[in-house]
């Protein structure tokens, strides 16, 4: 996709506001088409200032170190450290900025891959794609409750897609939003106990209470020392073993009440579990109706 020049553009009337939510909130935001050597710096802001890189090419300098940049990447200015940018001589950048802070701020760009050493990354996507987003903000550019809401939608839609872009997973946290794990464990074994006698995968799961079926599968080995399809099968085994031992239901009926299609497949995991057959364990002296 090439890059679709619009006139310059721009906004810097955000940081005197009162925000409705301190998570979260944008001070600016922009695009430049830049001259031949135009730069910011050396010097540093109050808040966080990232860049995608629409055209062209320029020079990052931070932490002593200078990085040539050119379409497709994203560079990152975090609040009260010394930066200088500038455009190449030749072939000038062309970007798109947002200026923003936040309690929240550090999480999410730590989940979008920058931290204090990381200050660079592909857009891995169309750059144009987080621009697209910076236009609803300016266009949402009067200083009107409604207009604040909209602006906020858009940062926090540019954050999604940024994350999604990362090179891992975006809801494959080391701690995902701030929520305990053990409040994630509840809501799985919840969903469980109520979904175990129909059609469930372990995808389900994870989509229903929020998180990566890796993310998932690595809280129940370190919360209750097995996977989640291993839960889950002991947990229909337990419930069958029970109907098997306290009703009078066949085989077929008692495999259809704990999640499986046919007699047969849930025959094959009983006695996988167990050792014998449903009926054998019916028989047994202990389980007489």
């Amino acid at each position: 996709m090439q890059p679709i020049f619009e006139e310059d553009a721009g906004y810097h009337c955000l940081t005197r506001i009162a925000h409705h939510t301190t998570d979260l909130y944008l001070y600016s935001c922009g695009t430049q088409k830049c001259t031949p050597g135009h730069s910011f710096g050396p010097g540093s802001r109050p808040e966080y200032h990232l860049h995608v890189i629409l055209d062209g090419n320029g020079f990052f300098e931070v932490n002593a170190k200078t990085y040539h940049l050119k379409r497709g990447q994203l560079f990152l200015c975090p609040p009260n450290t010394a930066v200088h940018y500038y455009a190449d001589l030749e072939s000038p950048w062309y970007y798109a900025w947002i200026s923003f802070h936040g309690t929240k701020a550090p999480l999410f760009l730590k989940s979008a891959g920058f931290d204090d050493t990381t200050l660079i990354r592909s857009c891995n996507i169309p750059p144009e794609k987080f621009t697209a987003l910076i236009h609803q903000m300016l266009r949402a550019s009067q200083m009107t409750s409604v207009n604040e809401l909209a602006r906020l939608g858009c940062l926090y839609r540019f954050f999604s897609l940024l994350i999604d872009s990362n090179g891992m997973p975006s809801d494959n946290f080391a701690v995902p939003y701030d929520v305990s794990s053990d409040t994630y464990i509840e809501h799985a074994l919840q969903y469980i106990s109520v979904n175990y006698n129909s059609q469930i995968q372990i995808s389900d799961i994870a989509s229903y209470i929020g998180v990566h079926r890796s993310y998932l599968h690595n809280l129940f080995k370190d919360k209750l020392q097995q996977s989640p399809q291993e839960y889950l099968l002991t947990f229909r085994m337990e419930r069958a073993k029970k109907l098997l031992s306290t009703t009078s239901d066949s085989v077929k009926e008692i495999a259809k009440q704990v999640g499986y299609q046919n007699a047969f497949s849930f025959s094959k995991a009983f006695h996988r579990a167990t050792g014998m057959s449903p009926t054998e364990y019916r028989l047994l002296p202990t389980h007489k109706i």
